[in-house]
């Protein structure tokens, strides 16, 4: 425990507000990501993991709470469209108030968890969902079951996602809950920032969401100076996503350079999106912040309209303590649906 409050209460950079410490604090006490990676053989860390995702789920109980009263959540197997695999689940929320015969924009989102943890059930997404609701109205949004590492590996959350856009676009899908496929946008928190960004990549050039990357995962090789001033803090600590990374890239137990390379976004040609709106949400005490800056700054030069917000605080809990900065959030997320 006391090492925690040094991590997060005593941080020698992070000067966080009081809510961000105690959320670090409890994330510290109740997540244990470091603990995962003092595994000394891959079985140990991999049971490690298994106790990682119990504790998750526990953490993750809020997500009925948040939804209840605003939307109608739907469980449905989407058909494969792209890549691999068999069919893809989804949970289609859709709002319980709107005006008669309207058809609302519909978000497809990707819920976090360093590409290890996590489901579609997602308390963090429904939390800001039901923020974003209150801000600009009713929606649909769908959250996406993606594959996870180690079981599964690099591009195959990808090729979810992608599919779960696609099956959504039908217009059949599109009239049954209610949403307009003129009016859809992809997004996700941390590690569904990295799947939506992979996805986007991948989709055929017919289809040309805009897309928020909240927090995003980037750079496997987490070069960059955040890592080494706020790595520790628990909201996001470099060491689980290393091992993350190592978990989602690695074949034979080695992880290549040619893997690196291709799951790195700042390798990317985002050429063929030039045009797309984005949007790119970064905390200032987050070990990721640096690579997400230098992504937004990657699609800009590749002729993407990128809105950037930086909030004061760490990663994924920012957004909640700096007010000024939720404004331009709203805001910004609002011009991608319209």
């Amino acid at each position: 425990m006391g090492n925690v409050v040094t991590q997060s209460c005593c941080h020698a950079h992070a000067k966080l507000h009081v809510i961000d410490k105690m959320v670090n604090i409890l994330l510290g006490c109740f997540l244990p990501l470091e603990k995962a990676c003092t595994g000394k053989t891959e079985e140990a860390r991999l049971e490690l993991l298994s106790e990682c995702r119990r504790a998750h789920t526990k953490m993750s109980s809020s997500y009925s709470a948040n939804v209840q009263g605003i939307w109608k959540p739907e469980e449905r197997a989407l058909p494969r469209r792209h890549g691999d695999g068999g069919p893809v689940q989804v949970c289609l929320h859709t709002p319980l108030q709107r005006a008669a015969g309207e058809d609302v924009p519909l978000i497809v989102w990707a819920h976090g968890g360093c590409m290890t943890l996590g489901d579609r059930h997602d308390a963090w997404g429904s939390s800001f969902m039901k923020e974003l609701a209150a801000k600009i109205g009713p929606f649909c949004w769908a959250s996406v079951e993606y594959r996870l590492a180690p079981e599964s590996k690099f591009p195959s959350f990808a090729d979810d996602f992608a599919s779960a856009y696609v099956s959504l676009m039908d217009a059949t899908l599109a009239q049954e809950f209610g949403y307009s496929t003129e009016r859809v946008s992809i997004m996700g928190v941390s590690a569904g920032a990295l799947v939506v960004a992979h996805a986007a990549l991948r989709l055929d050039a017919k289809y040309k969401p805009s897309m928020a990357l909240l927090y995003p995962m980037v750079d496997p090789e987490m070069r960059s100076k955040s890592h080494a001033l706020y790595g520790r803090l628990p909201a996001c600590p470099s060491r689980f996503l290393r091992l993350s990374w190592d978990w989602l890239l690695s074949e034979e137990g080695q992880v290549s350079a040619r893997r690196l390379d291709e799951a790195n976004l700042l390798t990317s040609d985002w050429r063929p999106l030039s045009g797309r709106k984005a949007f790119v949400l970064l905390a200032r005490y987050d070990c990721l912040h640096d690579e997400g800056q230098a992504l937004a700054q990657h699609c800009t030069q590749a002729g993407l309209r990128v809105t950037t917000v930086e909030s004061q605080g760490s990663h994924a809990v920012a957004n909640m303590v700096d007010k000024k900065s939720q404004v331009q959030i709203f805001e910004s997320v609002s011009k991608l649906l319209r």
